[in-house]
Order: structure tokens, then sequence, then C-alpha cells
């Protein structure tokens, strides 16, 4: 059997990169700025680091030397580098391994966030971020005198050498955001030597623009609609491209373009086409001599754009050879509507906005593969909608890599400061601590009822439905005084709960050899805090597991210190030691009398959910930590000796057998950890576990449980050099757009008959649709009936009782966190949005093994009705559980034609009329009677009460009845304009905003919005009056307003002259 030499590449990201190839210290090899090679030796699954410097001579650079591991297994490494011209080098390595050595790697990874061209010989494979294959490209035998090119930045490298490629999505296998490059290289001989000799050539890479002078046919003003003259789609002033002022050479997306002044080209300075409206006929662009290049560039959009995969239009190419080739134009892919454009896509990145009278508007850059021949002239031919084209350029880099120029959030006519508060005004429309709540030493314990909710013990017809955060890491053990002003806080938040997270280690004295030794400095703390949240009216969940370290104290056989945060997860699963260290915790923390309550948490009633260990399904964790192999490997060959299937190197196989025994370890500690508590601790705080990963094949040991958690992260950061450090990266997707997967996907974890709650929640920052999270969760989960919402988090640091810069997760001072918490409460609180009637959909399922997961057309049942996932033949109240198999014949008629109707069109209506999703158009509505809210691109909506017009960008809007009453009746209304809010100086890698480079600082700088509202108000009130709130509550300015029609009519504008706002009180006498 060969043996193969496995090269990966591994890079933080695809930025600017320095000029050089060099050999850098430990052995790796570095490519530009940002591409690193790095040697790994397996099976130690070590990268194989040399201890020495480069020696550099002329040209020439070397380094040898020898890495050793435990084990006795190791690498001698030699590589040369050497220098051949100004563009390239030959680059020289030979490894040999020492003791066992199946073989040696090395490499790049992409991070998926961050689209990227690699070509491959004469293939192009385009990573574009979409998770649709783990294999993309498959191993092939090595080929002579191969090449791949990867671009970085404005450089892209070529390597050449005798190698085939393969390439992988790790989101598949490894859930790793990346995707994995690697170089089958065939080894030298059977002697662990490694050898490979390739040379790397770098190419700048450069655009250029080509006038389309001589092909436009419009010009960007049009003074007349519908005249088939003029400019830009033909439909007049109010509606033409003439805030498109950039004339002459300027740059979009960090690609070059020739912008023509139409006065100087007669009144023409774009190409426009189309099969069905009328335009002057446009010319054809010829070069002044033949080009040569790798990609053709378009500044374009369309307008009356046909369905996703149609084409807007097509481009002739004639090369000096005589033959063409045309490329077609693709909508959804290439390009989008020019019309508040807020997606970039596939092939068609957003490089330039403006506004005209009627909306914001822009235009893509889109980069087209041509063949490298000697291009003579090209031509447009109309599609299937009306394309706009606004300049061309051609060249050999992607917009998506090389869009450099920096993005930076300022103040200007976009951006204004918005004030954020430490504390809210008492009694404002922003206190909440108004509105009814229970309160723990009064109302005493919960019950889970017949239904699966929280009511209370004495008294079932009360229902609790928790909305709150968490309290985070040093956020748990806030001085007395720092308390005081936080549990207030949280109370006017409308908070009713608190989850405390992470608080082990702050907790624990760092003098003392053991976890258990705990700061009485700390705890005090930590109990004061405690007993506040319980006075002010919260109920309060926990993990007895999150982060705690392994000190030698511990007294864990197999594992006397560690500073992981995540290793105990694994641990407590194995050791018997690790387990009753686990034990030993759980009984001093839940016994140890808080002196502010008199109660231990164990006895008090306050403490309502306590999760066992915090993301720590063993599914996923087992394989965390390597040096916890030998041990997992011993307890798996105990566990086949008892079953009478030992033989001498089971215990290393990983095929089903092994996934029984996982199953079985979960089960075995789960119920051993719930016993533990419930027999010997007398914990009377309902149990749960398995907060994260919804798939199916945990379904078997939640079903164990009294409650399900779970947690739900849209645009969660993932961070390509450094965990929690710039760069950042996310894919400003929208949540409407993509269907909700993340919330509809945990809807299936809900098991009929237990309370379902989520514990950590967020739309993460900067995610420029994180308003969606109102609407997205607070709506679906009161539709779904669901019982718990927390924020995730409040903070994680003392510093929050000083004002703070936003951030990925923390929502205390951010202003759309801060807001769309006020909506959730009236939407899911209060109970604003009706839960669906009838019983709750579940897939069924019979004995699931790992990796099973729920189908994902299932999940999408949830826009319509309640959805969950049950056993096969359970006999569970108000409950259909549907045979996985046949689910969708087994649908009601109705359901089943709503449900092909979505699939269809992207667009679904709740069973109970309320909630309206359009996938397609990025908009979601609630119509209920005390609440409507709307959030959408831009332009117009309307409900029963509430009418919004004119309202630019993507934005959200919602009424309340702050005196809750009908919207038609009240006479005090809450109106939210929310649009985006970001810190001062904050830099991203372009104008898509997909990467963080510069988090920026105070002062939080708001989005400008602005919209006409009309409001159906009630007919015989009188004396109304519009306010402009700020964010602690207080008024800033009296908003003009009148009646027209019987309706109360005004405009919104976050740039007030008073100050920022995004918040209204509409009152009546």
């Amino acid at each position: 059997m060969k043996h193969f030499f496995l090269l990966l590449f591994a890079a933080a990201g695809l930025c600017a990169a320095e000029s050089a190839v060099s050999i850098l210290p430990h052995g790796r090899l570095g490519v530009g700025k940002t591409l690193k090679l790095e040697w790994w030796h397996n099976p130690a699954w070590k990268m194989i680091a040399i201890h020495a410097e480069p020696q550099k001579n002329g040209g020439t650079t070397t380094l040898s030397g020898e890495c050793r591991f435990p084990g006795g297994r190791g690498a001698k490494a030699e590589y040369t580098l050497v220098q051949n011209g100004k563009d390239s080098w030959t680059y020289t390595a030979v490894l040999r391994g020492t003791g066992e050595t199946k073989h040696i790697s090395a490499g790049i990874k992409i991070p998926a966030d961050l689209p990227a061209d690699l070509e491959v010989g004469d293939t192009l494979y385009r990573l574009s971020g979409k998770r649709e294959k783990e294999t993309i490209l498959k191993w092939s035998p090595v080929r002579k005198n191969n090449s791949f090119r990867i671009v970085s930045g404005t450089e892209s490298y070529l390597f050449r050498g005798d190698f085939s490629v393969s390439i992988r999505d790790l989101r598949f296998s490894t859930k790793e955001n990346f995707y994995c490059i690697t170089l089958h290289v065939p080894e030298s001989n059977r002697e662990s030597r490694f050898d490979m000799n390739i040379t790397i050539r770098r190419e700048a890479l450069a655009a250029y623009p080509v006038s389309i002078a001589a092909a436009a046919n419009m010009g960007f003003s049009d003074a007349q609609a519908d005249d088939g003259k003029g400019g830009w789609t033909d439909q007049g002033p109010a509606n033409d491209l003439s805030c498109m002022t950039e004339f002459g050479k300027r740059d979009f997306a960090g690609i070059p373009f020739e912008i023509i002044n139409p006065e100087e080209n007669g009144g023409r300075s774009c190409a426009v086409l189309s099969r069905f409206r009328r335009f002057p006929g446009a010319g054809t662009v010829k070069f002044p001599a033949p080009e040569t290049a790798r990609y053709l560039y378009l500044l374009h959009a369309s307008a009356w754009v046909p369905a996703s995969g149609k084409a807007v239009g097509a481009v002739e190419l004639t090369f000096q050879d005589g033959s063409k080739t045309e490329i077609p134009v693709i909508a959804g892919r290439d390009c989008g509507n020019w019309w508040s454009p807020v997606f970039p896509f596939e092939n068609g990145v957003i490089g330039w906005t403006g506004d005209n009278r009627s909306s914001k508007v822009g235009l893509f850059v889109s980069a087209f593969r041509i063949p490298e021949k000697p291009l003579v002239s090209l031509r447009f031919i109309p599609g299937e909608s009306v394309w706009m084209i606004a300049g061309v350029s051609l060249g050999n880099l992607r917009p998506q890599h090389t869009a450099e120029r920096r993005f930076v959030i300022r103040e200007n006519k976009n951006w204004k400061p918005v004030d954020v508060p430490l504390q809210f005004k008492k009694g404002s429309v922003m206190d909440f601590s108004v509105f009814p709540r229970f309160f723990p030493a009064k109302d005493g314990a919960l019950r889970i009822d017949e239904h699966g909710h929280f009511v209370l013990a004495k008294d079932p017809s009360k229902r609790l439905r928790f909305l709150s955060t968490n309290l985070a890491q040093d956020l748990t053990v806030p001085t007395h005084e720092e308390t005081d002003f936080m549990v207030e806080r949280l109370a006017m938040e409308g908070f009713n709960s608190a989850r405390l997270h992470q608080f082990e280690n702050r907790i624990y004295d760092w003098t003392k050899p053991a976890t258990l030794d705990f700061s009485a400095e700390k705890l005090d703390r930590f109990q004061y805090l405690w007993a506040k949240l319980r006075e002010n009216g919260m109920y309060i969940t926990t993990d007895l597991l999150s982060t705690r370290i392994v000190r030698p104290g511990d007294n864990i056989a197999e594992c006397r210190s560690s500073n992981s945060g995540s290793i105990r997860k694994t641990l407590t699963m194995f050791s018997a030691t690790a387990l009753q260290n686990w034990k030993d915790y759980a009984r001093k923390l839940l016994t140890t009398k808080n002196p502010y309550t008199g109660l231990s948490m164990a006895e008090d009633p306050a403490l309502f959910a306590l999760n066992l260990d915090n993301e720590a399904a063993l599914y996923h964790t087992w394989s965390a930590h390597p040096q916890l192999l030998p041990l997992i490997e011993k307890v798996y060959a105990d566990y086949l000796r008892a079953k009478g299937k030992y033989s001498s190197g089971d215990e290393k196989k990983r095929g089903p057998e092994f996934y029984d025994f996982l199953k079985d370890r979960q089960f075995r500690i789960q119920r051993e950890q719930m016993r533990f508590l419930r027999e010997e601790l007398g914990v009377k705080a309902f149990l749960t576990n398995l907060n994260n990963n919804a798939t199916l094949d945990l379904q078997p040991f939640r079903a164990e449980l009294d409650l399900v958690d779970a947690h739900i992260y849209h645009d969660h950061p993932s961070y390509p050099r450094n965990n929690w450090n710039v760069p950042i990266a996310g894919t400003q997707r929208s949540a409407t757009a993509d269907g909700n997967r993340s919330v509809m996907k945990n809807m299936m974890t809900r098991i009929p008959g237990k309370p379902m709650i989520i514990t950590e929640l967020q739309f993460c920052y900067p995610n420029r649709f994180r308003s969606e999270i109102a609407a997205m969760t607070g709506a679906y989960a009161a539709l779904q009936d669901w019982d718990g919402l927390y924020r995730f988090a409040y903070g994680h640091s003392r510093k929050v009782f000083r004002k703070t810069p936003a951030g990925s997760f923390d929502h205390i001072y951010e202003p759309l966190g801060i807001l769309t918490g006020r909506i959730m409460y009236f939407l899911f609180v209060r109970g604003d949005v009706a839960a669906a009637p009838g019983p709750v959909l579940c897939e069924g399922w019979r004995n699931p093994v790992r990796g099973d997961n729920f189908d994902p057309d299932f999940c999408d049942l949830g826009f319509f009705t309640k959805i969950g996932s049950a056993p096969l033949g359970a006999d569970i109240p108000d409950t259909k559980i549907l045979p996985p198999e046949s689910w969708k014949r087994a649908l009601p008629a109705p359901l089943a034609k709503q449900f092909r109707h979505y699939q269809e069109t992207g667009t679904a209506v709740s069973a109970t009329g309320e909630i309206r999703l359009d996938r397609k158009a990025a908009r979601v509505s609630v119509v209920t009677p005390k609440t409507e809210l709307f959030t959408f691109p831009g332009g117009s909506a309307e409900g029963h009460f509430m009418t919004v017009r004119r309202s630019l960008d993507f934005s959200t809007v919602s009424v309340h009845a702050f005196d809750d009453r009908p919207l038609g009746t009240s006479r005090d209304i809450l109106l939210f304009h929310l649009t985006d809010a970001l810190n001062s100086g904050t830099v991203f890698q372009n104008e898509e905003a997909r990467l963080i480079l510069d988090n920026g600082s105070l002062p939080l700088l708001a989005a400008r919005g602005r919209a006409e509202i009309a409001l159906n108000v009630d007919p015989d009130a009188s004396g109304w009056t519009v306010q402009a709130i700020a964010l602690d509550g207080s008024v800033l300015a009296a908003v003009p307003a009148e009646k027209r029609g019987g309706k109360l009519c005004f405009q919104i504008n976050v740039f007030n002259p008073a100050g920022v706002t995004m918040l209204y009180r509409i009152t009546a006498k």
C-alpha cells in the first residue's frame, strides 16, 4: 500500500499579503503576510516545532533540527528555501519520522466566512461560504508538474510540483468553520521519510478599467418616465441614478472602474438593456489593442429582477482568433435589484450605494472567469430583466478577496452619536419593572403543569414565561454597590429571571489547592447578588459545571491540574474521581447557607432550573482532549469485557460499538448525577442538560430530563486568528432570508410535556439585521408556546459598570439589544402573540444513534404551528407524533398545502394568522390586537393599525399598546424604530462588513432611518401627542403630528434635532 505525504495550508484569513516567502521560526513557511505552512506529526498530532533560528546565506535560507514528543515519537526536519528571482522561490523539505510515524502533514485552513477562489490545474474552485458538501475535490493520484494557485490580498501565489489536491469543508466533520486544502505527494521510500520539492511564484494582482463610452445608451438622470430615452431605467426623476456623481476612475469593492461623465459623452454614461422595456440600442466595446486577462468585472445591477437562476443578460466576448464566448449574468448569483440592496450574492459584492428620492440604491461588482487569450471586443445582450451596466474592468483578481478599501464607521450624514445610559429613569417608558411579576420569597416555588409549562406551585392558574439574560464570569461577583445598581437595571429591562453563568472560577480562592476552596469575599458577593435577584422578582437558573478548572487538591486521578475550562466535560464522564469531585462541588455549592436569604441554593424556591453540565454532549466532547484518550479507551475496554465482546486492540476502534458505549456513558453519568442531586442533596429545582447541539441523536437523553434547554445564535462570530480578538468574522446574513435556521432547528428539540427554555440567545453584533431577533425569536417563541428566553449576555466583566463599547454578545449598552428586549417582552411575556392552536406536531423517533439529525423540512412546519419531537408510540397529551418516513403524507391537508406553498415561494403565515414571513423579500410582519411589527428592507408596510411609508434602509418598526389595551382603543402607545448602531471607528475589511479589523470605541453611532407613519387611533380619543424618547426614557422633543382621514400621521427620524431616537410615545388626553 502506498503512503502519501499530506500538505495542508493554514491561513488566518485572506487579507493583504507581504511580498515575500520565508522560512519562519519553528519551521513554518510564511507565504505573504497570512499564509503559513505548518508541519504536523501523526499519531502524535502535534506541530513539528524545530527550536532553531533560520540561517540565511544570500538567497538561500535553511533550517534543520529535531522535534521530540512523548512516547519516543518525533521527526527530523531539513528545510531549504532558495529565492530564484524577485517573485520566484524553490522550497525543499525533507522530514524523517522517528518512533511510530504514520504520516507527516502540514498546512492552510481558509475561513468559510471569507470566500476564496482556488485554481487546481485548469479548474477553478469557488469556496463561496455556502455549506454544500464535505468533499469539494476528491483525492486523486499524483500528477507530474501539477499546479495550484491561491489568491491572497493583492497577490497570487502559484505552487508547482508533483502532487494532487483535495479540498474539504470541515464544517461537516470536525465542525470547524474552515475549508481545508490538502496536497498529496507520494512518500519517497518506506523509511518514514517525506520529501517534497515545489516552486512558488508570486503574481502581482491588478485590474484596469475599460471605457464603455461607445456602448453607453442612457444617462444616470431621467427627466421623464417611460419616454424611451433619458436615463437609467426610464422611471423618471424620483427614481433614477442621478445620485451617482463619482465620475472618472474610481474603486468599487477594490476594483477600479471608469464612470462616464454624461456631460462629456452626449448625455450617455451607462448601458441599459431589456427585452421588454424600450431603450436605445447599446453599442460594442472595442479595444484599441487586444487585451488578455483572467477576469472580466462588471459594475452593474438589475430592475424587474427575474427569479433566481434566470439570466438578466449576457456578455459576448470576441477574441483575436475569431472565437466567441458568451457569459450569462444570473439573477441571485451575479447581481440583484438596484433598489435597497442589502445582500451580497455569491458573485455579486455590493460595490456602491447611494440615495435617490425614493430609496437606497446600489450597484454590484461581479467577476467572471474568461479565457486567457487576446480579447478584441465585447457587447451586452439583454435578458429577462432590465440590466444596467455602469462600468467594465479587466484583471486577474476577484473582488471578494481584494476589496481592501477599508470601511470605517465615522460620524457623518449616515451615522450620529447615540447616548446610551448607565441607568434608566424610574417611572419612564423604559422602566418595565412596573409590569406584573412574581417574587420567589412571596410566591414560592414553581411546578410544571400538565401542558409542560411553569406555574406557581401554590396557584397553578398563574403561569410564568421567563425573559432574561446571562450574568457571566466577573459579572457574577460584583460588589454590593454594583449589584444594587445592576439588579435595579435588570428589573427595569422587564427581566423576571436570571442565569448565572461561568462563576466557578470566580468564587474559587486561587491561593488554595482545590476548586472547592471558595474565596470568602467572592462567595459573599455571589450570595448577595443571588439574594437581590430574588428580592427583585427574578427566578434563577445556573449550571453545576461550565468552565471549572482542575487543581491538585481536587484529587482527580487522571488529571492532576489543568487550566482548560472544558476538560472536566470529558473527565466527569469517564473518571470516577472526577465524578466524585463534581458531586463534592455540587454538595458544597448547593448546601452552603446564604446569609442574605437564610437558605441554601438547594432549598431556595428561587432556583427553578439547574443544568448538570453546560454544553457537554458526550458525542461531541469525548475527543476534545487527546490526553484523555487512554482513560477513555480503558473504560471502553472494560465496557466491552463486561459484554463479553473484547478482543485485544478493540478499545482503539471507533465503530458503531464505540458510539453505543458513549451513549451508555451519557445515560449512566446523567442518571447518577440526577439521582445524587435528588436523593442525597434534596434538590427541588428542575434538572436539565445537553443545552447545545440541536440534533436528533441527543433526544433520548433529553427525554429523561425535567425540561429542555437550548442555545441559539444567529451569525455567531468566528475568529480567523485569535479567539475573542480581532479580526472578527461574521456573515452579515439575514435570519429572515435564511429561513430562521438557527431558531427552527432548535424547535425540534422540544419534547411535549416538558418546558422549553433557551438559556443562550443572541443575534450577534455587528450583524446589520440583528433587530430581527424581536420577531424571529420573540414572536415565534410565543407561537411555539415556549417558556423562557435568555439573551447572551448582559456582560462578562465588571467594566460594564461604566459605559463600554458594543461587542459580539453583550447587550447591556447596545441600543438594539436594549430595545429589542422591550419588544420581546410585549410579544412573549405579555403574550401579545398567541400560541398556535392544536396539538404539537412531532417528528417521531425510535432509537437514534450518533449522527442522526432532524429532517430539515420538518423544522419549517414551525412557521405554522407548534412542533417538536418525541418517541414513536409515546402517549403525550396535546401531541401528534408523525412517522419520520412518511410525515409529509400524514400532515392535515390545509397544513400540507401551506407547507408546499412555503417551499415553493418562501412565504408562510402562522396558523394564528398573526405572523407572516417572506424569505425572498426579507420581510416579516407580526399583526396582533396589541402589537404590530414590521421588519423589512425598506419601503412600505401595512397592518390593521399602522401603516409605514417611505421607510429608508433595513429597519424594524413596531407599535405596542403600553396601557395593555387593544391598539384601536389604546391611549398610550410605544413605537420602536430600530436601524443599526456601531462603535465609532469600527473598521471593516470592506463595505460588506463581514470582517472587523478594529472594534472601535465610544460613542456608539446610530444608523440613519426615517419613515412616514399613519396610525388608526381611537376616533373617540383626542389631544394626541407624539414624543421622541431617549434611551434612558426621558423625553427628547415633541414630534409634529396631525389627523388626516381619521389617522394620526407623523414622521419618524432617527436623527431628531434634539438627539438620536429609536423610540416614540404616542398618547391621548
